[in-house]
């Protein structure tokens, strides 16, 4: 099935992009020739839009894509700040950060320009207004908030409002057949009331919809033991508790009689069925570690709405792991060392 603005934005995850760290390392495109044979397949498919971060590879998935003169193929790459440290959304930190991104990836602008993550020693108002002034020298086109709760994204709306700054108008969040929080505490309604589109990572629930982990000891294994210390944290926070696996009986049964895996079943559910709509402009972002991998899941979400029953069987996971349903926000209350956030919510520090 064609990419068509009738489906749901496909985009790049770039998280694998960067340095080898060792053993434990979860980025697995380290040169130019790896990423750009990456980046050529996703062409392929009709799609254009990359999402890379500041501290992604600790800076080098951004210089990585600056090698390959994205704007001049029309590709749009989206990029985020993280405060590192409380109080690093200092006015002062995010200016010299947003140029640090632009000089590593060789361009005068991005697309989209996302705060990460919540810094609760910064006052939203500052960071607000320094976002505002690289907005006014044309540094990105879009501005994106991610991992808030969503009482932060009501306040900062307000903050933008009041003060006439330029309104985000994407956020960024965990959301798929597992996690779901963001359709139950708000968080959709009031991206809708305010024209905000919402990216949605993590669409196979850090691993857990591939199929691969059957119980809690496979979490030590495999993919999570390959995440970042702290990834793996807040993904062994998140889904390991046996109503995920009790939901995941219920999913491999099912994708047992269709002979249809379950990544397969999880991507499709994702553009098709989901709450994520063409119309307001959301995304799915697909993160990978092989080319090969990457081929896979663009074929799948590429190949339309699953059966009924299929539909039907995703549809209930969110609600057989009801006990411990994960939050939009990827931080929020999981990171050692957390600090409030305006909301009371706890997040990272």
């Amino acid at each position: 099935m064609p990419n068509t603005s009738d489906n749901v934005k496909i985009i790049l995850g770039t998280g694998a992009f960067g340095q080898d760290t060792g053993p434990k390392a979860i980025e697995s495109m380290t040169t130019v020739e790896e990423a750009r044979e990456a980046i050529d397949l996703f062409k392929s498919y009709g799609h254009n839009e990359l999402d890379t971060a500041r501290n992604y590879g600790r800076g080098a998935s951004e210089e990585l894509l600056g090698h390959m003169n994205l704007g001049e193929q029309g590709i749009l790459v989206n990029t985020k700040v993280h405060p590192r440290v409380p109080g690093g959304f200092n006015a002062e930190n995010v200016c010299a950060r947003m140029q640090e991104s632009l000089k590593a990836l060789q361009t005068e602008k991005v697309h989209v320009y996302f705060l990460h993550a919540p810094d609760a020693a910064t006052p939203l108002e500052e960071t607000l207004k320094a976002i505002n002034h690289l907005y006014e020298h044309a540094f990105f086109e879009k501005f994106g908030i991610s991992n808030y709760s969503t009482a932060d994204v009501r306040k900062i709306l307000s903050i933008c409002d009041k003060k006439k700054y330029i309104r985000p108008t994407v956020y960024q969040g965990n959301y798929n057949a597992l996690g779901r929080a963001a359709e139950s505490d708000g968080l959709f309604s009031l991206l809708r009331e305010n024209g905000m589109a919402f990216h949605a990572f993590s669409p196979l629930g850090a691993g857990l919809l591939s199929g691969k982990f059957k119980s809690k000891d496979d979490m030590d294994k495999d993919e999570f033991g390959r995440s970042q210390v702290v990834l793996r944290q807040i993904y062994k926070k998140w889904f390991s508790h046996g109503t995920y696996f009790e939901a995941l009986k219920v999913l491999n049964r099912a994708a047992e009689k269709h002979k249809m895996s379950t990544v397969e079943i999880a991507l499709r559910w994702i553009r098709y069925h989901s709450a994520l709509s063409a119309e307001h402009g959301d995304a799915v972002i697909l993160g990978f570690s092989t080319k090969t991998q990457l081929e896979q899941s663009l074929n799948y979400v590429d190949a339309g709405k699953l059966p009924d029953e299929l539909a039907e069987v995703a549809n209930s996971l969110w609600d057989l792991a009801e006990d411990e349903r994960p939050s939009h926000a990827f931080l929020e209350g999981i990171m050692p060392g957390t600090i409030k956030s305006d909301s009371g919510a706890d997040t990272a520090s």
